[in-house]
């Protein structure tokens, strides 16, 4: 019974945990994509003058502003005929993810799940397309925290499951003890034929009631 017990704690948490996984990880992919989206189209913006002026260090003066953002490893003009007006590399980063452990969780996630995207949007003027921006963006941080999320649940559904099992041993002090004590009793009542034998009650509950009868 404890064992069972502990089976379905660790089975109705991990669930949980996964499915609570998957739901956010899903949001806040998406979320990310919006964000990444407006930052683009908004550094787009900026760049529209610079790219009609042909101005390069004014062009690479706002991808710079980009470095608000720590997953965002380059980013790049391009002009209306296709060729790279500035580029700059943003560095991007990987967090605190080091050492083994982080390099054991980041080339899972390499193996299983999408960790480069760019995003890009077109630079307008006055109705004319005159260029286009881009973002490379590095989402190794994004999934490792959702892991290190699921990491820590199914951590609690462990320690819930552990707890289970140590409750439902306690239990069996109060209840399954009495009872396989009783069963033995009436064993030996029923092989020696000694009828004085009696079990030792333990408390005044139903299986103390029993005992008395």
């Amino acid at each position: 019974l404890g064992l069972l017990l502990a089976l379905a704690t660790l089975m109705a948490v991990f669930m949980n945990a996964l499915v609570f996984t998957v739901g956010t990880g899903i949001a806040r992919y998406q979320d990310t994509l919006r964000q990444l989206g407006a930052l683009a189209k908004a550094a787009g913006e900026n760049s529209r003058a610079t790219l009609a002026f042909k101005d390069v260090e004014g062009g690479r003066a706002t991808l710079e502003a980009l470095r608000v953002r720590d997953d965002i490893e380059s980013a790049r003009v391009i002009d209306a005929q296709g060729r790279v007006f500035v580029q700059i590399d943003l560095g991007g980063t990987r967090g605190h993810w080091q050492g083994m452990v982080g390099r054991l969780a980041v080339a899972m996630v390499d193996a299983t799940l999408p960790v480069k995207l760019t995003v890009g949007e077109s630079i307008q003027d006055e109705g004319r397309t005159i260029g286009r921006i881009e973002l490379d963006v590095e989402l190794h941080d994004l999934w490792l925290d959702l892991f290190e999320s699921l990491a820590w649940m199914v951590l609690i559904a462990i320690v819930l499951s552990s707890l289970g099992v140590y409750f439902s041993w306690r239990l069996s002090r109060f209840i399954t003890n009495p009872i396989l004590e009783l069963t033995d009793v009436s064993h030996q009542v029923s092989r020696e034929q000694d009828y004085s034998l009696r079990a030792t009650k333990s408390g005044n509950d139903e299986i103390g009631t029993l005992v008395d009868h």
